[in-house]
């Protein structure tokens, strides 16, 4: 819902034109800018809005010397302001150094600011109030850029965007999909929740590895067929005029007997003959007798994958996709990419949970998807198939007998006055 400030902000900012925009101030001239007296109202809500931006950049800065803030300020190259209640981006025109930028989680209408920080390779935008994207046409060196959740109908002004690699436009209002047909670089669309029935204009897109069009109206699917790149494709059986419609492009599923995409066990116990097989084996100890007690099977885990190897900044998201798991979020790890050949270890178990250090997995087929990014771009993507099933070893133990000594009286400051001698059983 629109705050008054927002709309307050929004009414004034809709008849800027570009020719006053060209006239910006650094944040300097807005941060030691001095409240002015009889300000018409127009001026008096720009500088209130102004206020709570200057304040999330000084913090930033991590003074309240406007002097100081402005010199560090100007050379950052990555700058993130999360959930700050931020509505007026003028204070931020003057940091052209600027590559990556976060915005999500603000009040943000007006985007026109922007249009200086032609520098920009990512910006994210997530859940704001944006409808307007002319002002993003001039940041061409995009690669990535998150607009999930606003209130935008028309796509016209990323036509220019063609260096984008990344493109998240899920839940908005989007019906034409007509100018994305330029963004031949795309790696990664998600176009969820929106209200979209004609995808005709994706067809020249042959780059994408990643396509996200669940919930839309979508009546043909097929023209869709020439993605050949595609590895992990979202689409929901819908039905159009009573007809179900089931799209016939399906992901490339890369089974582990391939040996080019998966997951490389180093459990020591692991038997060596398992790991180049389809069913990997996850071992367990049954202890019996006294001290009887089930070790869980599991498993030491490393992602590898042929295709993509481990660069600087890349992480990778394993997420298990099998149907059967509870509760709203598949299990996942979430690990570093950038060592040697493989990634950041992990522990493999069955259970039915999320957990991000131990990757949930059921008996039998398994579907896993990965996700490889270099900070919020997608680099690859697709799915992998492993049967898992367990090996227990049972092992007897009785544990052993013991003497303990037990305080039976203590001292006013806690310590103990008194032991008795205790035996006592204890497993091994």
């Amino acid at each position: 819902m629109f705050s008054v400030s927002v709309l307050l902000f929004q009414f004034l900012t809709v008849a800027a034109v570009s020719a006053q925009e060209a006239n910006q101030k650094s944040f300097l001239d807005w941060c030691q800018k001095k409240e002015s007296v009889g300000a018409s109202i127009k001026d008096r809500i720009e500088e209130l809005s102004a206020k709570k931006t200057i304040g999330a950049l000084l913090e930033v800065a991590q003074t309240k010397n406007c002097k100081l803030a402005n010199s560090k300020l100007k050379n950052l190259d990555k700058l993130t302001l999360i959930n700050k209640g931020i509505v007026n981006l003028k204070p931020l025109s003057s940091l052209t150094n600027l590559t990556s930028l976060d915005l999500d989680k603000n009040e943000i209408v007006d985007l026109n600011p922007l249009a200086s920080l032609t520098n920009l390779k990512i910006l994210n935008l997530r859940e704001n109030q944006i409808i307007n994207l002319k002002p993003l046409s001039s940041l061409t060196n995009l690669t990535s850029l998150n607009l999930e959740q606003n209130q935008i109908v028309n796509l016209k002004p990323l036509a220019s965007l063609t260096n984008l690699t990344s493109l998240d436009l899920d839940r908005n209002e989007i019906i034409d999909l007509q100018p994305l047909a330029s963004l031949i670089n795309l790696i990664s669309l998600e176009l969820d929740k929106n209200e979209i029935t004609n995808i005709n204009s994706l067809a020249t897109l042959t780059n994408l590895k990643t396509l996200n069009l669940r919930e839309n109206q979508i009546a043909d699917p097929n023209p869709l067929a020439s993605l050949t790149n595609i590895k992990l494709f979202l689409f929901d059986n819908q039905k159009i005029d009573g007809k179900v419609v089931t799209p016939q492009l399906k992901p490339k599923i890369v089974a582990l007997k391939d040996r080019e995409i998966g997951l490389l066990f180093e459990n020591k116990n692991l038997p060596a003959s398992d790991e180049a097989q389809d069913t990997i084996f996850l071992v367990g100890t049954n202890f019996v007798g006294r001290c009887a007690a089930l070790d869980a099977p599991e498993g030491d885990a490393k992602f590898f994958s042929r295709t993509t190897k481990p660069a600087d900044n890349l992480r990778v998201i394993i997420r298990n996709i099998s149907f059967g798991f509870s509760g709203n979020e598949k299990p996942y790890t979430d690990r570093e990419y950038y060592n040697g050949d493989l990634s950041e270890g992990f522990n493999v178990r069955f259970g039915n949970s999320n957990s991000n250090r131990h990757l949930a997995v059921k008996s039998g087929e398994n579907k896993f998807e990965y996700i490889i990014k270099n900070r919020d771009t997608v680099v690859d993507t697709g799915e992998f198939l492993i049967n898992f099933d367990t090996k227990l070893s049972t092992v007897q133990r009785d544990g052993y007998e013991t003497t303990t000594n037990t305080c039976i009286v203590y001292n006013k400051n806690g310590s103990c006055n008194q032991y008795i001698p205790e035996r006592i059983h204890k497993c091994q």
